[in-house]
């Protein structure tokens, strides 16, 4: 059950920042704090591109672990991937914490916090839902002989 309930959440989770990312990235740049980037230069092009990429990429991981709601054999194998992905997203906003506290940039600091946060919840629910996910039976097969 807490297998469901992660993959619900994580997928949601992911859903809805692929979302923003793809269709919206200056909001979640404003919600960050970044409200005056120049999205008209040659740089915000580039970001709000990258942007698209990656709310690409959230979408995908959001279907995936939506899609495996149904099927309680293959919960094992969605927790442990968002458990990937959410530790190397946690680790991205620990470095970007380290970077900024080394810049002295308060605000970026603050950020950062915020993102290991929500990140850090999504991944101990993950590592919660690996552990108590439905175990899957192996089925034996037999080993062909070769002469």
């Amino acid at each position: 059950m807490l297998s469901y309930v992660a993959l619900f959440a994580t997928g949601l989770l992911m859903a809805a920042e692929g979302a923003v990312l793809m269709y919206d990235p200056a909001m979640l740049f404003s919600l960050y704090g970044r409200p005056t980037l120049n999205f008209k230069s040659t740089e915000g092009a580039v970001l709000m591109s990258l942007s698209r990429y990656f709310g690409a990429a959230c979408l995908t991981f959001g279907f995936l672990f939506l899609h495996l709601l149904p099927y309680a054999d293959k919960h094992s194998a969605g927790c442990r991937t968002a458990t990937m992905l959410f530790a190397l997203c946690v680790g991205v906003a620990g470095l970007r914490y380290y970077e900024a506290q080394k810049a002295g940039d308060a605000e970026t600091t603050a950020v950062s916090l915020k993102s290991a946060a929500v990140l850090g919840g999504a991944f101990a629910l993950s590592v919660i839902g690996t552990m108590t996910a439905p175990k899957t039976q192996k089925k034996a097969t037999k080993s062909k002989k070769t002469r």
